[in-house]
């Protein structure tokens, strides 16, 4: 639909709800065509705006401003979804339409969001998986170095090079693994303090130690006592 006749189609719609149609003037579409805006939107709807001069109520002539979106048919008519005259709108049926058209939005919006968190948390994973191929050498050093774990201080040392270590490699697989052992080497440290200070046997408190943290350092170093 050209501008020209989206024009006159609307002049046609504002004329029919005028209360003096007869005595309209409208702009003149060829003449004066920049006295028409003329928006057209994704989907096909053809926004126009303009004025018109016509009688009011007390036979006064006024100048109102108005606005028509209409929708084009396959048999080159087009069909009214707003018509506004001054303050006054007379059918709107695009609001429920924006309002479904912005959802649409949203909801592609939101799945494209969706899919670049996804690709950028598998890129994530995959330079977690090749940091990992590091961190697991490093911390098979680190555990394979059977460090001394016979008093507190001598435990507190070592845990301090597994925190530095799951600092280091965080988000790792072997960095879950050495925040377990350090976790371990928390309650072997404890059940040591505590025999210490009480001089009471720590070996309820050591079996704790073995059945909760099974196979990490703090185990073996607690069942070797």
């Amino acid at each position: 639909m050209s501008d020209t006749v989206a024009c006159r189609r609307a002049i046609e719609l504002i004329t029919k709800v005028l209360k003096a149609p007869s005595t309209a003037e409208f702009p003149g579409i060829v003449w004066d065509a920049d006295q028409y805006r003329i928006t057209r939107y994704q989907g096909g709807l053809i926004d126009v705006r303009s004025y018109v001069d016509a009688e009011n109520s007390f036979g006064g002539m006024l100048r109102t401003q108005w606005r028509v979106v209409l929708r084009p048919n396959d048999n080159h008519s087009a069909a009214p979804v707003y018509l506004q005259l001054g303050d006054d709108i007379v059918l709107d049926l695009l609001s429920g339409e924006l309002a479904a058209a912005k959802e649409r939005e949203e909801e592609e919006w939101k799945r494209m969001e969706e899919e670049v968190e996804r690709a950028a948390e598998e890129e994530r994973q995959a330079e977690l998986v090749e940091l990992d191929k590091t961190a697991a050498v490093e911390l098979k050093a680190l555990l394979g170095d059977h460090p001394d774990l016979s008093k507190p201080s001598l435990i507190e040392n070592y845990q301090e090079q597994l925190q530095a270590f799951v600092k280091k490699y965080d988000g790792t697989a072997s960095a879950k693994k050495a925040s377990a052992e350090s976790a371990a080497l928390a309650q072997l440290r404890l059940a040591f303090v505590w025999a210490e200070k009480t001089g009471k046997d720590a070996t309820p408190r050591l079996q704790k130690v073995i059945e909760e943290y099974p196979d990490t350092l703090a185990a073996k170093a607690a069942a070797a006592r």
